[in-house]
C-alpha cells in the first residue's frame, strides 16, 4: 500500500458502547488465546484446558483481531488489502521456505516497535529485522542521531515479537496495512533523503503488542515453517 493510498483510505469506525460490550467477551477470549499460545507449537490452546489437555481452538484472522483489540471497524478497503497480502503469501510461501532451507533466509526474524524521544504522544515505528531487535534499534539510534544532532540515547525499544524467518516481512506488511489509519506522513530521513513510512500514531500500545502477537501467530499457523 503506497503513501497516496494510505492518505486516501482512513475510514475506520469506532464501535459504539453497546457494540463494545458485545465484543468484550470475544476480545477477552482472544487475549487468553494469546497468553496461552506456546511458541513453536503452531497451534493455540484454550487457557482453561492447559491444566488438563491440549485443545485446539479457532483463531481469528488479523483483521478480526485488530477490530477486537482496538474496538473499531476496519474500512473494507483495508480488509481487502490484508486478504490480498495473504493470497500473495500463499503463492510465495514454498519459495520462501526453500530459501530458508537453503540458508538464504534466516529461520527467525522479529517485528519491533520503538519510540524516538523527540516524537510526541503515541508515535512509534513498527519495523522488521532478521537480526536482533536490539541491533536494529541501535542502528536507528545512530541514524536518527545523525539526522537530529541529538544524543545517542533517544530511541527506546518498547517491545518485539519473534516471527519465523520466511514470514517476518509478510507479517510486517499485514500489520502496516491494519494500521493504515494511524499512519504518520511527512517523515523524512535527513541523512539519506528518503521518506520514512513505518511511523504510526497508536494510543493503545498494549493492543498493538497483542496485534503483533496475533498476526505473527496466525501467519505461523496458516503458512507452516520449513521442514527441518
Amino acid at each position: 500500500m503506497n503513501s497516496q493510498e494510505k492518505e486516501g483510505i482512513c475510514a475506520n469506525v469506532p464501535f459504539s458502547d453497546e457494540e463494545q460490550l458485545e465484543i468484550l467477551p470475544y476480545r477477552d477470549n482472544l487475549v487468553q488465546q494469546l497468553l496461552a499460545f506456546r511458541a513453536g507449537a503452531g497451534v493455540f490452546h484454550a487457557a482453561r484446558s492447559l491444566r488438563r489437555r491440549e485443545e485446539q481452538v479457532p483463531w481469528p484472522n488479523p483483521a478480526t483481531a485488530y477490530q477486537m483489540l482496538f474496538f473499531e471497524r476496519l474500512d473494507p478497503y483495508i480488509v481487502a488489502a490484508v486478504s490480498r497480502l495473504y493470497a500473495g503469501q500463499g503463492r510465495e510461501n514454498v519459495r520462501l521456505c526453500g530459501r530458508v532451507l537453503a540458508g538464504a533466509l534466516p529461520r527467525v526474524g522479529f517485528l519491533y516497535v520503538f519510540r524516538h524521544e523527540r516524537d510526541s504522544g503515541g508515535v512509534v515505528k513498527v519495523g522488521s529485522t532478521t537480526r536482533t531487535p536490539e541491533t536494529r534499534v541501535q542502528e536507528w539510534r545512530t541514524r536518527l542521531q545523525g539526522a537530529s544532532g541529538a544524543g545517542n540515547d533517544q530511541v527506546t525499544l518498547l517491545f518485539s515479537q519473534r516471527v519465523p524467518g520466511h514470514l517476518v516481512h509478510f507479517v510486517e506488511r499485514v500489520v502496516h496495512a491494519l494500521l493504515t489509519c494511524q499512519w504518520v506522513s511527512g517523515r523524512v530521513d535527513r541523512v539519506r533523503g528518503v521518506k520514512l513510512t513505518e511511523y504510526f500514531f497508536v494510543r493503545n500500545l498494549q493492543a498493538l503488542r497483542l496485534l503483533l502477537q496475533a498476526a505473527a501467530a496466525h501467519a505461523k499457523v496458516t503458512f507452516p515453517k520449513p521442514a527441518q
